[in-house]
């Protein structure tokens, strides 16, 4: 089912035995932690290290640049070890949409990326990642945050909104930044032609290897072999 619309909740198994049309048994325990699947949220706020939201940088000059991305979590269970780990994506507004150009670049081409592993003492709290960088050809440009949460290795989810602007924060000026799925694209189309100049895009892979991701905050839940579902506030649980 789609989970969109009951995050920061919890979902119950409700299983009946049914035998020639009667009930022989139910397990239909609105509190019982063992048929409980906790649906984790995360939303995101970033800003630069003095907390605005938008910098001016001085023309011809490079200066390092910092990005403090507060990452609020919803339902996380308390005593485990989680991984938050985030890139910064290039924003562009043309006329009719905006596009995701992919991740920002560092000088060697790799993405700018942030991480920070936390073990929380309550199921709701707040964890805070930070992205240094140099501020070569970010004028004009729009940074947007995209966090992934992983318990274990595994990843539990991800708030990737190209739109969100609680995610994002800008530069003066008309310079493009470059974006780390930039550099191969132009090798591709060097490679495929030794005539005439070529353009550089986004593609679906960053230099590190890292995919580009390219989907909004809807975060959908699937359960197997449930025969029955109630929702409940996810508090206390």
């Amino acid at each position: 089912f789609d989970g969109k619309d009951i995050k920061d909740k919890a979902v119950v198994a409700f299983v009946q035995i049914v035998k020639e049309d009667k009930t022989v048994a139910n397990l239909n325990d609105i509190t019982n932690e063992a048929q409980t699947v906790h649906l984790v949220n995360i939303t995101t706020k970033a800003t630069f290290e003095d907390g605005s939201k938008k910098m001016k940088l001085p023309k011809n000059k490079e200066t390092t640049v910092t990005v403090k991305d507060t990452v609020e979590y919803v339902d996380l269970i308390p005593g485990k070890e989680y991984t938050v780990a985030g890139e910064l994506h290039v924003r562009s507004v043309g006329k009719k949409k905006v596009t995701d150009e992919g991740a920002l670049a560092n000088a060697d081409g790799t993405a700018v990326t942030g991480t920070a592993t936390f073990t929380p003492d309550k199921p709701n709290g707040s964890v805070e990642v930070t992205f240094t960088f140099a501020s070569t050809g970010l004028r004009g440009n729009t940074l947007v945050v995209f966090e992934t949460v992983s318990l274990d290795g595994k990843e539990l989810i991800k708030h990737c909104d190209i739109n969100d602007d609680d995610q994002a924060v800008s530069f003066n000026g008309k310079k493009k930044a470059k974006a780390a799925s930039d550099d191969k694209k132009t090798k591709d189309k060097k490679n495929k032609s030794s005539k005439g100049s070529s353009k550089s895009g986004s593609s679906e892979k960053s230099k590190a290897g890292k995919e580009v991701i390219k989907t909004g905050q809807i975060s959908t839940y699937i359960f197997l072999g449930m025969l029955g579902l109630a929702l409940m506030a996810g508090a206390g649980f």
